[in-house]
């Protein structure tokens, strides 16, 4: 904001010394010179880009750099005409195409800075005699203004003051907008509107400053949210892989569960029906032992089931059936107190078959 202040109060100041000068001088006759106009976005653009480098950065530097762009404008105008417009349209074409990829990639400074080294390279197609290496120019003073002052010196006054009043006025006047338009323009951009709300977009671009943010924050909340998906799904997949596996361990507990069950069941039926078999034997053998001591004496009918007057015969099928039924075959898998019975009855058998046999 200084250097721009600093920039009028110059331009006002040498419109000033013009506007006295041409009162001062008697001029006559002489036509008045042309008005310089404003520079276009384009032109403004270029022009601080060509003298970026003599940007003033103090009160000493305003008029270097005020006289830099003033040469640089009138020589993009003789070259190339105003708001470049003695470009053919394929020359037109040919520097859009290559400097629209520049600005959509790296912004409009880019997009200057492209479009000026287009137009040197175009300046030098054009006149390759008078190409050279690009050198800073020395800060001249600017050739319309000193044709101006030259031009107020060398003519004549006329008769009329009023008329020179006037006269000085108006260049005053066209100096003075000039200087202002052109201070007022420096630094605007060319601006786009935003995709998503419309707002203007300085230095060009798809998406405003806010948008461009919301955007970001969207993108940013989107992968949060499918990165905080995937851990879900994951743990998801561990749990049910988990419960999978305590369903199996669960199945197999009980499985061996009720095969100890099982076994065990067994075992006690075995247990049971074996203290059956030996109470069985135990109340045969108490019958037994009571039968034998109500007897006084070994009753050998009593022994093989036959009655006193039982012949050969009888005697003979009674035995044998008798021997076969306390075989110590059968008990041979029972215990031992079983098979001592089984015994004993054999031997009572073969008792009462020796007596019976022996008398008949």
């Amino acid at each position: 904001m200084k250097n721009r202040a600093r920039v009028v109060r110059a331009v006002a100041w040498l419109a000033t010394g013009i506007a006295a000068s041409l009162i001062g001088v008697r001029t006559a006759g002489a036509q008045d010179p042309p008005a310089i106009e404003a520079p276009t976005p384009v032109e403004q653009a270029l022009i601080e880009q060509r003298c970026s480098a003599t940007r003033a950065t103090s009160a000493a530097e305003t008029d270097a750099y005020h006289t830099c762009l003033m040469n640089e404008l009138v020589s993009i105008r003789t070259d190339f005409g105003r708001d470049l417009g003695k470009l053919s349209p394929a020359e037109r074409r040919a520097m859009d195409a290559v400097c629209n990829k520049v600005r959509n990639v790296e912004g409009r400074d880019a997009y200057v800075s492209c479009l000026s080294g287009q137009l040197a390279a175009l300046h030098t197609r054009r006149n390759p005699v008078q190409a050279a290496p690009a050198a800073a120019p020395a800060p001249p003073q600017p050739p319309d203004l000193q044709a101006l002052a030259q031009a107020v010196a060398s003519t004549p006054a006329p008769s009329n003051s009023g008329t020179v009043a006037w006269t000085a006025v108006g260049i005053v006047a066209v100096f003075a907008v000039g200087g202002a338009g052109f201070v007022l323009t420096r630094g605007r951009r060319p601006s786009s509107k935003c995709k998503t709300c419309g707002a203007a977009v300085p230095g060009g671009g798809e998406l405003c400053q806010d948008c461009r943010h919301e955007a970001a924050e969207a993108l940013r909340r989107t992968a949060f949210e499918r990165a905080e998906q995937e851990r879900v799904e994951k743990e998801l997949e561990k749990e049910k892989v988990r419960h999978q596996q305590q369903q199996e361990e669960a199945w197999r507990f009980e499985q061996i569960r009720q095969e100890e069950l099982a076994r065990r069941q067994q075992m006690e039926r075995a247990r049971r029906e074996e203290e059956a078999r030996l109470e069985d034997a135990q109340r045969r053998r108490d019958e037994e032992a009571r039968e034998d001591s109500e007897s006084d004496e070994f009753n050998p009918y009593a022994v093989l089931g036959l009655t006193p007057d039982a012949t050969r015969d009888s005697i003979d099928s009674a035995y044998e059936q008798a021997k076969t039924k306390y075989d110590a075959e059968q008990v041979a898998h029972l215990s031992s107190e079983v098979q001592e019975h089984y015994k004993l009855k054999a031997q009572a058998v073969e008792r009462a078959y020796r007596m019976l046999t022996a008398s008949v």
